[in-house]
C-alpha cells in the first residue's frame, strides 16, 4: 500500500507493515546535527537555506543549489540554531503545514538576533524538494522571501487562520 494512502495520525491500512519516514540508528544526536552542514562550510558559503528534510537538501544539490542544511524534522534545537548564527544570511523554508509554521517560528525567533534570517512561505504544499528547476525554485525563493522581524506576524497570522494559538 503506498505511503500516499494513509497520512500522518492515522494507522496504515491493516496488514502493511509501518514504515517510519526517517529511521535514524539508536543514539544519533539529530537534535545536534544539520544534515549538509559540513559540505555547505567547506565550499565558504555564507548565505544558507534551512529546509526541514535531508531529502530536500538532496534534490537541492541536484538542481544546483549548493548551500542548502537542513534539520532532522521540523523543529529546529537550541544547538543547531547556535551552529547557523554564524551565516551572514539564513533562509528558512520549512514546509508548510502546522510543524512547518511552527519550527520557522522557532528558528526565525532563534536567530533574529545573530544573523540576517528571512522567511520563505512554501507554495502552497511545496518545499524545496518540490521543484523541477534550480531557476523555480530560486525564483520563489527570492521573490516571496520576508525579513526575519515581519515574519513571525505572518506565522502568527497562518496559525490563527488555521486554528491554533500559541
Amino acid at each position: 500500500v503506498p505511503a500516499g494512502d494513509w497520512g500522518p495520525g492515522t494507522a496504515p491500512p491493516a496488514g502493511t507493515t509501518f514504515v517510519p519516514k526517517y529511521l535514524n540508528p539508536p543514539g544519533f544526536p539529530k537534535h545536534q546535527v544539520l544534515y549538509n552542514l559540513d559540505l555547505v562550510e567547506s565550499r565558504g558559503e555564507r548565505t544558507i537555506i534551512l529546509v526541514e528534510s535531508p531529502f530536500s537538501v538532496i534534490k537541492a544539490e541536484s538542481l544546483g543549489i549548493p548551500n542548502v542544511v537542513a534539520t532532522f524534522g521540523a523543529s529546529p534545537s537550541d544547538d543547531q540554531l547556535r551552529q547557523l548564527r554564524k551565516f551572514d544570511k539564513v533562509h528558512v523554508w520549512y514546509d508548510g503545514d502546522d510543524a512547518g509554521y511552527r519550527g520557522s517560528e522557532k528558528a526565525i525567533d532563534g536567530l533574529l538576533h545573530y544573523t540576517n534570517v528571512l522567511y520563505v512561505p512554501a507554495q502552497g504544499s511545496k518545499d524545496l524538494g518540490d521543484y523541477q528547476s534550480r531557476d523555480e525554485a530560486m525564483e520563489w525563493m527570492t521573490g516571496n522571501d520576508v525579513p526575519g522581524m515581519l515574519a513571525g506576524s505572518i506565522l502568527r497570522l497562518e496559525g490563527a487562520r488555521r486554528g491554533h494559538h500559541g
